[in-house]
C-alpha cells in the first residue's frame, strides 16, 4: 500500500493513515518532508519497528569453493554439504541478520583464525543509493578508530554486489537485551549510554577524507537499539554508519538521493521535515533509545504513521511517572531534554550530556562502567 503526500510545514495529518490497519505499508513524502519508509522487519528487531527496506535475497549464482579436508574450522561451524560459500576474506558460517537494505553474515578467516562479519548490500530497488551509502559507510567507518565503534577492514563486490567486511561482535544488540530481559537496570542503561555518547562525540569531531576532500565530523542519523551492541565481554559498540553524513552537509547530495532515510521511531523531528541537521539530531535519537532502555517501551509506539508523526511534533510521549517508573530526577530530566522537539532546547553539546551521564552514574553506582557491563552480560548469558 503506497501513499504519496505533498506537504509544507505544518503537516496536514488528516489523510496520513493506514486504512487497512496493516503495518506493512509505505509512504513516499515529497519536499520538504521527503523520505521513503517501507515496512520490513529484521529478525533481530521488534515487530513494531517501521524501517526503510524492500525484501530482496542475494543472488544464488555465488562463488562456490570446495572446503579442503585439512581446512581448520572451529567446531561450532558447519560446511554446507561439504561446500562452502566464500565471501570477503573467509567462508560463510551463517547468516546473522537480513533486511531489505542488507544481509549480514558471519565468516571464518582461516589465515587469521578468527571470525569477521560481512555486510552485503541487499536492496535492488534502491541499488544506486544503497551502493553509494555502502561506499560512504565503508570510507567513513574505516577512518573511525574508537573503542565503542565497530571496526571496518575491507570492501569489495560479491556477485557484483557491494559488501563491507568488519569486526565480528560476539554479543547482543540492545533490541535483543530488551526483548529477553525487559528494561535495563539503571546503572547498565547509563553505562551503555556513556559509551554511545563517547563514540558520538568522537565521530562528531573526527576528521576524515572522501574523494580527496577533508570533512570534519559526521552525524550518525540512525541511532537506534538495533545499531548498539554489547559484546560478551561487556564492550559497547555503535554500528551502521550507512546513512551518516558530514556535519557541514556538503557531501550529502553526492552520496545519496534527496530522500531522507532512517527508522521513523528514532528520527529527530528535523530529520522528518527536511531541516538542516547537526549533532542535536543524534542527541534526539539517543534520547529515544535511552527512554526505551529505561522503560522497555518505545518512546513513540508505532500504530499509524499519522499518530507517530503527530506525537513527535508535539512531544507527546508517556512520561516515566505515568508508566510507574521511578528514576533519579536528574536522569528523568536529562531524557526529556534530549527529546525536546525544538532542537535549541536540547543540550548545547554532547560533552555536556556526557558530563551529566557520568555524574549520575557516579551518584548511583560504586562500580566502574566496565564492571557494570561485564557483570550484566555475564548474568544475562547465564540466564539465557
Amino acid at each position: 500500500m503506497h501513499h504519496r503526500i505533498s506537504s509544507n510545514k505544518p503537516f496536514d495529518y488528516s489523510h496520513l493513515h493506514n486504512d487497512t490497519g496493516d503495518t506493512n505499508f509505505s509512504f513516499l513524502f515529497e519536499s520538504p518532508c521527503e523520505f521513503i519508509i517501507q515496512s520490513g522487519l529484521n529478525e533481530n528487531e521488534s515487530p513494531d519497528n517501521l524501517r526503510l527496506s524492500s525484501a530482496q535475497q542475494p543472488g544464488s549464482d555465488l562463488e562456490i569453493t570446495t572446503v579442503k579436508k585439512d581446512f581448520d574450522i572451529p567446531s561450532d561451524t558447519q560446511s554446507l554439504n561439504s561446500m562452502s560459500i566464500r565471501l570477503g576474506s573467509g567462508i560463510i558460517v551463517k547468516k546473522i541478520s537480513a533486511s531489505g537494505n542488507s544481509h549480514v553474515y558471519k565468516i571464518w578467516n582461516a589465515d587469521l583464525e578468527l571470525f569477521r562479519a560481512v555486510k552485503l548490500c541487499g536492496d535492488s530497488n534502491l541499488m544506486h543509493d544503497a551502493t553509494n551509502r555502502f561506499g560512504t559507510e565503508a570510507k567513513i567507518a574505516a577512518q573511525l578508530r574508537h573503542t565503542n565503534i565497530i571496526e571496518v577492514y575491507n570492501t569489495g563486490r560479491w556477485n557484483n554486489t557491494p559488501f563491507i567486511e568488519m569486526e565480528f561482535i560476539d554479543g547482543h544488540s540492545i533490541v535483543q537485551l530488551l526483548k529477553s530481559s525487559g528494561p535495563l537496570p539503571v546503572p547498565v542503561a547509563l553505562a551503555v549510554s556513556i559509551s554511545v555518547v563517547r563514540a558520538l562525540i568522537y565521530a562528531h569531531h573526527n576528521a576524515f577524507r572522501i574523494g580527496g576532500k577533508t570533512y570534519r565530523g559526521i552525524i550518525h542519523r540512525d541511532i537506534k537499539p538495533h545499531n548498539i551492541m554489547v559484546s560478551s565481554s561487556g564492550v559497547v559498540k555503535l554500528l551502521d554508519f550507512g546513512i551518516a553524513r558530514p556535519c557541514d552537509n556538503s557531501l550529502y547530495n553526492t552520496v545519496a538521493s534527496d530522500k531522507i532515510v532512517g527508522t521513523i521511531q528514532y528520527l529527530s523531528p528535523e530529520q522528518m521535515d527536511g531541516s538542516d541537521l547537526d549533532f542535536r539530531s543524534d542527541t534526539y535519537s539517543f534520547g529515544a533509545v535511552l527512554y526505551e532502555m529505561l522503560s522497555g517501551k518505545a518512546t513513540f509506539p508505532l500504530s499509524t504513521l499519522s499518530n507517530i508523526v503527530k506525537s513527535k511534533f508535539s512531544n507527546a510521549y508517556l512520561k516515566f511517572k505515568v508508566l510507574g517508573i521511578k528514576l533519579p530526577k536528574q536522569l528523568e530530566e536529562m531524557v526529556y531534554t534530549c527529546l525536546e522537539y525544538d532542537k535549541t532546547l536540547r543540550y548545547a553539546s554532547l560533552e555536556l550530556l556526557l558530563e551529566k551521564l557520568e555524574n549520575i552514574f557516579a551518584d548511583i553506582s560504586s562500580k566502574t562502567l566496565d564492571d557494570t557491563l561485564r557483570n550484566f552480560i555475564k548474568d544475562y548469558l547465564h540466564k539465557n
